[in-house]
């Protein structure tokens, strides 16, 4: 996973400098919802917990690279997560539930492709590091894999300086001796504002 994140870096630090020309920044926010899986954790313990609906908040800034007809999108912002758990036992029942929070730093890579009018659509790897999470569940020990890898996909509408967009994520956390983590079908709703650009681009940097 080092590996290939390196790499991502090292194309993105390729790509800003000699393109630097033709980009925009800005920053960018959204709220989520989806589930969360921790299994693997507590020798004493060989159930799973899972919670359903939770709810997020992310935040950070970005930077929108125009290469002809597509563009490249990095970000980096700070997410944080609340909602309620159930512990399953190994039968697979909920014998009891938890509350849950985690925050972390997600820096996805995007590239993207403007599809028509002011429709982009845009997939690329996220990169996930765990800074706090709750890691006590009615007794039972959790000791969450602060790095994680994932993916993002989604669509985006650009009304001016402002952009309007809907995307899906899912990302995993694992390691054989701490567990896994799993964030397997996170919904967002986001937005972000154009606040620098270069002359000649649209606001938004299309």
């Amino acid at each position: 996973m080092k590996r290939i994140l390196l790499i991502t870096v090292l194309m993105a630090a390729g790509l800003l400098q000699s393109t630097a020309q033709k980009t925009s920044y800005g920053i960018t926010g959204g709220i989520s919802k989806g589930s969360v899986r921790i299994s693997g954790f507590d020798n004493r313990f060989t159930g799973i917990v899972q919670g359903d609906n939770i709810f997020g908040i992310e935040g950070g800034f970005f930077a929108k690279i125009k290469v002809n007809p597509f563009y490249v999108k990095p970000a980096a912002m700070i997410l944080y997560k609340n909602g309620t758990v159930d512990v399953f036992n190994t039968e697979g029942e909920a014998h009891s539930q938890s509350n849950f929070k985690m925050s972390k730093l997600e820096v996805p890579l995007l590239f993207g492709i403007n599809v028509i009018g002011p429709v982009d659509a845009e997939i690329g790897p996220v990169y996930d590091y765990v800074l706090g999470v709750t890691n006590e569940f009615n007794g039972y020990t959790t000791d969450v894999p602060r790095n994680g890898l994932g993916y993002r996909a989604g669509v985006n509408v650009e009304l001016g300086r402002l952009a309007l967009g809907i995307s899906y994520q899912a990302i995993t956390n694992r390691s054989g001796s701490q567990g896994t983590f799993d964030s397997p079908d996170e919904l967002i709703l986001g937005a972000a504002f154009t606040f620098a650009s270069k002359p000649g681009m649209a606001p938004y940097g299309r």
